[in-house]
């Protein structure tokens, strides 16, 4: 996730002042948190994460 947010600010398609890798570590304890009670990760949850947490952080509208 830090990687493509990295390219996506070189590219200029999003603010290239900030941490992105923030973004890429909140998502990475989501999925952890969720492992440690029990629950699955799988696409639908990321579906959720990203288009209600990543693309707003990000300030990409969907």
């Amino acid at each position: 996730m830090s990687t493509i947010l990295a390219r996506a600010a070189a590219r200029g398609e999003i603010a290239a002042d900030r941490d992105w890798s923030l973004v890429a570590d909140v998502l990475n304890a989501m999925c952890l948190q969720r492992v440690l009670n029990g629950q699955s990760v799988d696409a639908e949850f990321i579906r959720q994460v990203i288009d209600t947490i990543v693309l707003p952080a990000l300030g990409i509208e969907r």
